[in-house]
């Protein structure tokens, strides 16, 4: 395999489809709140940053302390969240978290509406982990910024009316510069 996957990559790869990212939406008025008390990382310190678009890599533990999710935490709206998984399918995200939920005015909505795509931008300057930048418009497209070897990557998640193929390939570049740039990928 050459050192930079990408390279094997046809030089338009603005349209390929990445598996298994799923998007769970939590939204409501206790949705801050209830992600605070439920995953690793300080929502509260995302949230008070104002802005959406604000994101950070976050998760969920058992009781063990073992992780069983990992996921971007995009802030949406106020009192909207996005948790952009990779490897876990927004059913199990909302079955992790839905015997917490007790009297929170909060819903669960699982996104088969968007799907994620993935680029390169072998020009750009490479970032490091955890640098990662992130915004989303008000067509509710979120983008990522992601480091890889000789780059960045950009990562989309965005609404689809059409179901968009999957190619294998992109996918297992993608997992590699993943690997790569030290994002652990649970399956």
């Amino acid at each position: 395999m050459p050192s930079n996957p990408a390279l094997q990559i046809n030089a338009d790869t603005s349209n390929n489809r990445l598996l298994g990212w799923e998007v769970l939406e939590v939204r409501g008025a206790d949705a801050t709140a209830f992600l605070q008390r439920q995953s690793m990382n300080d929502v509260v310190a995302l949230d008070s940053a104002g802005d959406s678009g604000q994101s950070h890599w976050n998760g969920l533990l058992n009781a063990k302390g073992r992780l069983q999710a990992l996921f971007l935490l995009l802030k949406v709206a106020a009192d909207v969240w996005w948790l952009v998984a990779p490897d876990v399918p927004a059913a199990t995200l909302q079955a992790l978290l839905r015997p917490f939920v007790f009297r929170s005015k909060l819903e669960f909505v699982e996104r088969s509406d968007l799907v994620a795509l993935g680029s390169w931008n072998l020009q750009a300057e490479a970032l490091s982990w955890p640098s990662s930048r992130s915004s989303i418009s008000r067509e509710q497209t979120a983008r990522f910024a992601f480091p890889c070897e000789h780059g960045t990557r950009e990562l989309r998640i965005e609404p689809s009316a059409s179901p968009v193929g999957a190619e294998s390939a992109t996918d297992a570049n993608w997992r590699v510069d993943d690997l790569r740039c030290g994002l652990p990928r649970l399956s």
